[in-house]
């Protein structure tokens, strides 16, 4: 009888939870590497499967935390943005 892999919670991405996420930073931006920054590449597959690599950012130097609650509510000049995903 074989034993089932172990399921392992997956590791996010530092990127969630930065302000620079969204155009603010060379990986954001333009999809190039960040120097100083450590991550864990990934493959993915889209839904039509085609494959790319990806990646989860562990560490970076341009990291600047803007969300608090897990990433569910983001500062930006004086407004709150709430996630679609939560109840308001």
């Amino acid at each position: 009888m074989s034993e089932e892999p172990k399921k392992t919670k997956p590791k996010i991405s530092l990127c969630w939870d930065c302000s620079n996420a969204t155009g603010g930073c060379r990986w954001s931006m333009y999809l190039k590497p960040v120097p100083g920054w450590h991550i864990i590449p990934t493959k993915k597959t889209t839904y039509d499967g085609r494959n790319y690599t990806s990646c989860i950012v562990l560490e970076c130097p341009e990291f600047n935390r803007d969300a608090v609650g897990g990433g569910m509510k983001r500062y930006k000049d004086g407004e709150v943005y709430v996630s679609m995903s939560k109840d308001t």
